[in-house]
């Protein structure tokens, strides 16, 4: 394929080289465009035009009781992208990765959490998805053939880490969207986590914490004293704290995140490590106690898990050696935007994920409009501008209550 591929585009960029002094981007677009219109006749025959650019293949009919799929909704789904080829370049199947041999046991394999905007600019996913979901059904199962345009730059996958695949997409290629199925529709995503929360809290042990609605620290924000008979000292104003916790996912109790090396140890078999700019060998997860003073405003922390961990100072009856756990929606944590699943120094985050392709980098591609707004922040793939190594980590989606258990322990010293 990609001979056959490569053939057709060489051929029309010597026709448009006979035809035009110069070739301007559009020109560049339209050879891939007319590359994959071809290609499509020879390999995909049955696909059908959706828009310019963007083919389609319908592989398994919606069931009788599928949804309609509207804007202005978030979307769970689950789908894997390829280059032209049939390599796979994005996944977030386990046993998808398990077969190519690129699983990793930090990475969270989750269907993905998307938001339908009115328009493709304010949507959180790439353009070809956003013109075929209205299309669909849940339950569906779709196949898209895109210019890359649509999808995303050569730059935006990674294939070292996390969801990346074999290979990473080659810059101005078309790729496919192989799989594309819609899970659930989530007309109110907050509405959502928030019975996630209340019905956590109010079940009954041992799934549940035996807790009435009414007993919350804040708004679905939820806090329990496992060991209510601890006589340590109060925590008195002024004073600091050591924390050291463990989080977990509320939907499906995955692990997210500890600074307590021996869990960090008994879950993955050892930490860690990297060389540092001095040249040291230092863990790469950071298992130092959360340090926080009784007189501090919890609204100065921005940084997880710091910025939930400080509303225990709102306690009244706060105690060293108290054992705890609370549970939150995530506008006390990591908001809307979530985390990205990966860290690294070397990293590039590249949070507003742009097309960079013929044209160079033209902008947003995803965001968000669900308050109105334009500005991206939660979509993306993993994006790195260096061979240095970078470490995947569980992702955080948007809309994700926490659980997190932990110790409040007295300073070895002041």
């Amino acid at each position: 394929m990609r001979i056959a591929l490569r053939a057709i585009i060489a051929v029309s960029i010597a026709a448009m080289t006979v035809s035009c002094a110069k070739t301007t981007d559009e020109d560049l677009n339209a050879i891939e465009e007319a590359s994959l219109e071809e290609w499509i006749k020879l390999h995909a025959p049955e696909a059908q035009l959706l828009t310019d650019g963007i083919y389609y293949e319908i592989l398994e009919p919606a069931g009788d009781d599928a949804q309609t799929i509207e804007v202005r909704n978030w979307l769970l789904a689950e789908y894997d992208i390829k280059d032209i080829n049939g390599n796979t370049v994005y996944t977030r199947s386990e046993e998808t990765a398990r077969r190519l041999g690129t699983y990793s046991e930090y990475t969270r394999y989750t269907p993905d959490m998307m938001f339908l905007g009115s328009q493709a600019s304010s949507s959180s996913m790439p353009a070809a998805m956003f013109h075929a979901l209205p299309k669909m059904k849940t339950g569906e199962v779709w196949r898209i053939y895109s210019i890359s345009k649509h999808i995303f730059d050569s730059r935006g996958i990674h294939n070292m880490v996390g969801y990346g695949g074999q290979t990473k997409l080659a810059t101005s290629s078309p790729a496919i969207i192989d799989n594309l199925k819609v899970l659930e529709v989530i007309a109110n995503p907050d509405q959502r986590e928030r019975s996630l929360v209340t019905r956590l809290v109010t079940g009954a042990v041992p799934e549940g914490w035996n807790m009435e609605e009414r007993d919350s620290l804040k708004s679905h924000f939820y806090m329990q004293r496992l060991n209510p008979d601890n006589d340590g000292d109060k925590v008195a104003v002024g004073s600091t704290v050591w924390l050291y916790y463990k989080a977990t996912f509320l939907e499906d109790g995955s692990f997210l995140d500890t600074n307590i090396d021996t869990v960090w140890i008994n879950r993955f078999g050892a930490l860690r490590y990297q060389i540092n700019q001095l040249g040291v060998s230092v863990p790469v997860e950071d298992t130092a106690a959360i340090a926080i003073n009784r007189r501090d405003p919890v609204t100065i922390f921005a940084d997880m898990p710091k910025k939930a961990l400080s509303f225990i100072m709102e306690s009244d009856d706060l105690r060293y050696n108290d054992s705890m756990r609370m549970v939150l929606t995530s506008p006390y944590a990591y908001g809307d935007t979530g985390r990205i699943g990966y860290y690294g120094a070397a990293a590039n985050y590249n949070f507003n994920k742009g097309y960079y392709g013929h044209e160079g980098y033209s902008g947003i591609y995803f965001g968000k409009d669900y308050y109105d707004s334009a500005t991206s922040s939660f979509y993306r793939f993993y994006n790195t501008t260096s061979s240095s190594t970078i470490y995947p980590v569980p992702e955080v989606k948007p809309f994700s209550p926490i659980v997190y258990e932990f110790v409040v322990k007295e300073p070895a010293f002041q």
